[in-house]
Formats: structure tokens, C-alpha cells, sequence
């Protein structure tokens, strides 16, 4: 099973950080090894599984199918057949 994991933009860096969701004060952050990550509201995603290059797939991400080249936002309801994509490089 995999363990639940999370990433939001912090909102200093604008750079995604990774860990568990959590809520302090009433604010979204990201729980890391030594302490909580303030990030911007709206950017905390779940991570949906891997690609098939190995690639962390979060929800939202923008995959592609290798053989017919047509893609979709991952969501959850993918968790079982993200391995088959790829991950874009580019937003939809």
C-alpha cells in the first residue's frame, strides 16, 4: 500500500515542498522532518502513484498516453493504471 503523501508551493520559495497536509491556525501547510511549511492555499496535491519512467504523479498533473498521445489530469480514481503514462512536462 502506498503511504499518503502530499505537496503544496510554499510560499516564500514558490518551490513545491513534500510531506504530510496539515492545517495550523487554520492555514494550509505541508508537515516536514523538522517542523510545518506555510504554502500557498489551493496548491496541496496527493500523490496519485508513479509513471512508468518512475516519476512521482500528483493529482492535477498533466499525463499522456505513450500510444495514442492523448491526456488527462490525474486523480485519484487513476491510482490503479498511472503506471501505464507518462508524466508531461507541461500545465493543461
Amino acid at each position: 500500500m502506498m503511504k499518503n503523501k502530499f505537496r503544496g508551493v510554499d510560499v516564500v520559495t514558490k518551490k513545491y515542498v513534500y510531506g504530510k497536509s496539515s492545517n495550523l491556525f487554520g492555514l494550509p501547510t505541508i508537515e516536514i522532518a523538522n517542523g510545518h511549511v506555510l504554502v500557498k492555499e489551493g496548491t496541496i496535491a496527493q500523490k496519485v502513484g508513479v509513471d512508468k519512467n518512475g516519476r512521482e504523479v500528483y493529482e492535477g498533473d498533466k499525463v499522456k498516453n505513450p500510444v495514442d498521445g492523448t491526456t488527462f489530469k490525474a486523480a485519484m480514481n487513476h491510482i490503479n493504471t498511472i503506471k501505464a503514462y507518462e508524466l508531461c512536462r507541461d500545465k493543461i
